[in-house]
């Protein structure tokens, strides 16, 4: 029993005589069967605030009552040692056990775990044969009503089939298709939480392939419409939205094995990854990279070439308006419209010839950021196999992408995170009036900073003394390097 055993023993371990209708039931019963950690604990019985008491009583714990959904009074019992650490109890629906699993959303999640004195685990009810689904890897409603009372059990089957890696029986996928409309009704709050959880699991692509199957992304997202047959130039094979989702794939391959790309470095990268949801945004990113190409479609007047001028920035604005809809935070919105619009520069920076302060100048506008676009620009990349596409040139630029992450985090993040040498008091200082010149001026001396030109305090008042002299002088652009000071 493990985790189980040891999770109900520190709740139940003092209650010698046991409840005649408490049971465990959902993801923890499930997740118990699979021999997987959970983290939920959820009680049915038929007098949830007893139960609730007797167990705070013994126990350091308080007593909160809630409702869950429209119908349901549930009462929580908190650690007050642990706040993060509680027990959900809620009132059997029906008259029996039974009754309540049938009223549940898929068969995996419709089994009870009986609890006896002391907590000791008793029998499993399984009245809709659910570890039978659980054994053969399926998801399978309830029934298809179920998707009606709430839609968003839609999105919740894709979301366990892509964390647990199962598959959504036929039947089942018959039964969203028939209801995919209805997912529009739910709020965008709980519709995020679901779709950033599936972008968070490793083979995501797979499963939005799944939903886009099903009808569920059209609806979710009527700009896919005009991606899907939308012909690309010869340095494309297939169409935007296909392409799109094949740079999906691609992302999710390279997180998947950053050891392979990113080397000593990769541990880094994951670290970057796993800050504010950046992993799940990447791949939605990926998915909307190329959202506004078929409003941007051209043809160049010499040679009818297909042209996509502008797209980068357009998709931006479109998909800022996908994440307001989505009731996104302006963190979040902001990290995707940055991906979007940055991400056709990466490859004129890769070119020889490009200068260190160009490069720079880039690092500090991007900061943290800066991986993400890559991966996406390498994913981009690698998932773009027209005729006029040349592999040479695709694999120098997936080459420079691992050569600069491993710069950034050998030296350049170090640089660019070093304080200011000067500030704005020390031009004052040295005669300088406050104004545009001065902001100009410390931006310069910052820009010679992170390209390694000034190193310490003396050099960089120096240098700044020089500039305030050429703009004294009338130079309209006082641009000066430190070569000019020796």
């Amino acid at each position: 029993m493990g985790q189980i055993t040891e999770i109900l023993n520190k709740w139940f371990s003092s209650l010698k005589e046991a409840d005649p209708d408490c049971y465990l039931v959902g993801g923890a019963v499930r997740d118990f069967l699979l021999g997987r950690p959970t983290k939920d604990i959820d009680l049915i019985t038929s007098k949830p605030e007893i139960l609730a008491r007797l167990i705070a009583r013994d126990r350091n714990a308080a007593v909160i009552a809630f409702r869950e959904g429209t119908d349901k009074e549930c009462v929580r019992v908190l650690d007050r040692d642990e706040p993060e650490v509680y027990v959900d109890i809620a009132p059997v629906r029906g008259l029996t056990i039974a009754d309540d699993l049938l009223l549940r959303d898929f068969t995996i999640n419709a089994m009870a775990l009986k609890i006896g004195p002391c907590g000791k685990p008793g029998d499993i009810i399984d009245p809709l044969n659910g570890s039978y689904d659980l054994k053969n890897q399926l998801i399978r409603v309830v029934r298809p009503e179920a998707f009606f009372k709430d839609p968003l059990r839609m999105l919740r089957a894709f979301r366990f089939a892509a964390d647990l890696g199962f598959l959504i029986e036929p039947s089942t996928l018959s039964a969203i298709k028939n209801a995919t409309p209805l997912i529009l009704t739910v709020s965008s709050e709980r519709i995020l939480v679901e779709l950033i959880a599936i972008l968070n699991t490793s083979h995501s692509t797979d499963f939005i392939k799944m939903m886009d199957k099903s009808g569920l992304i059209d609806v979710l997202f009527p700009e896919v419409g005009p991606m899907k047959g939308c012909k690309q130039n010869n340095y494309h094979h297939l169409d935007v939205w296909d392409h799109s989702l094949m740079t999906t794939g691609h992302c999710e391959y390279i997180i998947n094995h950053l050891h392979k790309f990113f080397g000593a470095v990769y541990e880094s990268v994951i670290n970057n990854l796993q800050v504010g949801n950046r992993l799940a945004l990447l791949k939605l990113a990926a998915l909307f990279h190329d959202v506004a190409k078929p409003e941007c479609r051209g043809n160049s007047p010499r040679d009818s070439h297909i042209t996509f001028y502008g797209h980068p920035e357009r998709g931006a604005e479109i998909v800022a308006s996908i994440a307001s809809r989505l009731k996104m935070s302006n963190q979040h919105l902001e990290f995707l419209c940055t991906m979007i619009a940055e991400h056709m520069h990466l490859l004129s920076l890769s070119r020889s010839g490009v200068k260190t302060a160009t490069l720079m100048r880039w690092f500090r506008k991007l900061g943290d950021n800066i991986i993400a676009l890559i991966i996406l620009e390498m994913a981009d990349t690698m998932a773009t196999l027209g005729p006029d596409s040349k592999l040479a040139e695709q694999d120098y630029f997936i080459e420079w992408s691992k050569k600069t992450v491993t710069a950034y985090y050998g030296h350049i993040k170090r640089q660019l995170e070093r304080q200011d040498l000067i500030s704005g008091k020390d031009l004052i200082a040295l005669g300088m009036d406050p104004g545009p010149g001065m902001g100009m001026i410390l931006k310069q001396v910052r820009q010679a900073q992170d390209e390694g030109q000034v190193q310490d305090r003396d050099n960089a008042l120096l240098l700044a003394s020089n500039l305030m002299n050429r703009l004294e002088a009338g130079v309209k652009d006082p641009e000066v390097g430190i070569q000019d000071q020796k």
